[in-house]
C-alpha cells in the first residue's frame, strides 16, 4: 500500500511537471534526470525505512530515511534551480 501511495505521488508530480512544461516552462532534459534520481532516492528511503522496522532496527531505518530524503531535495533543488525556466513568449520580446 505504501508504494502505490508514492506511485501516485510520484506520477501526479510528474503530470504537473510535464503540464508545466507544455505551457508555461522550460525543462531541460538533465532536470528529468535529477528528478527521477530523487523521485528513486525517496522511494529507496521508504524501502530502508519499511525493511529496517520489521527487522527492528528502528534507527537504522529512520537514519537510513532521512538520508534519502536529504539526497532527494538537493536533487529536486538542483533540478529545479538549473533546468527549469520560463518559456519566453514572442509578446515579451
Amino acid at each position: 500500500m505504501l508504494y502505490l501511495l508514492l506511485g501516485l505521488i510520484f506520477g501526479a508530480g510528474a503530470l504537473w511537471l510535464y503540464q508545466q512544461s507544455q505551457t508555461t516552462k522550460v525543462v531541460a532534459w538533465y532536470a528529468w534526470v535529477l528528478f527521477v534520481i530523487g523521485a528513486a532516492s525517496i522511494a529507496f528511503g521508504f524501502e530502508i525505512l519499511s525493511g529496517s522496522m520489521i527487522e527492528h532496527e528502528f534507527q537504522a531505518g529512520w537514519m537510513g530515511l532521512g538520508f534519502c530524503i536529504v539526497i532527494a531535495v538537493v536533487t529536486f533543488v538542483a533540478g529545479w534551480r538549473f533546468g527549469v525556466a520560463d518559456r519566453v513568449s514572442p509578446e515579451k520580446e
